[in-house]
């Protein structure tokens, strides 16, 4: 029994739709996973940063020092892509956030336990700050991007102003 030219055209059309509904899912799929993926490696800098942090408090906390530096060895990427590093406050806690550029987009916070009540990030007039052969320009932000320079090192730093612990995070460059 011989089919129609509409049969032919519907089954195809049918095989194409059905195609096309796979391509879709598993693209979908791809870019779930990639993004968990990007946020699971994204947790994992913003925890490291914020064990850094509570080390340095702590560090800050039991010496006199005036100025201490801590080299945060941060991936320049994650999964291809670019980040922003920041320590910030949120809801009244200090976190070590980190925004992963692209699509997709991905900020994890990770908390970071103050050590000090006498914490500010508010740094003021920060200009760079000088130590032995080092110099650290203190920046709100810290892109990856930094951490790929070899003559340039991503680092936190805390300095004693006045009975305030004044924390931050900057870029430092050897003299």
């Amino acid at each position: 029994m011989p089919y129609s030219a509409a049969s032919y055209v519907i089954f195809t059309i049918s095989i194409l739709a059905v195609a096309a509904f796979a391509v879709l899912y598993f693209a979908f799929l791809q870019y779930s996973i990639a993004a968990k993926a990007l946020e699971i490696q994204a947790r994992e800098v913003a925890a490291y940063v914020a064990r850094n942090v509570v080390e340095l408090l702590s560090l800050a906390n039991s010496s006199s020092s005036e100025l201490l530096l801590k080299e945060l060895e941060i991936p320049p990427e994650l999964g291809g892509h670019g980040y922003t590093l920041t320590l910030t406050e949120r809801n009244g806690a200090l976190v070590a956030l980190v925004e992963v550029e692209g699509v997709p987009r991905v900020a994890v916070a990770a908390p970071v336990t103050r050590l000090s009540s006498a914490l500010s990030l508010d740094c003021g007039d920060c200009s760079a700050i000088e130590l032995d052969d080092i110099r650290v320009v203190p920046t709100r932000e810290v892109h990856s991007g930094h951490a790929a320079l070899e003559d340039r090192k991503v680092v936190v730093w805390i300095q004693r102003r006045g009975g305030v612990l004044v924390l931050g995070l900057g870029i430092a460059r050897r003299w």
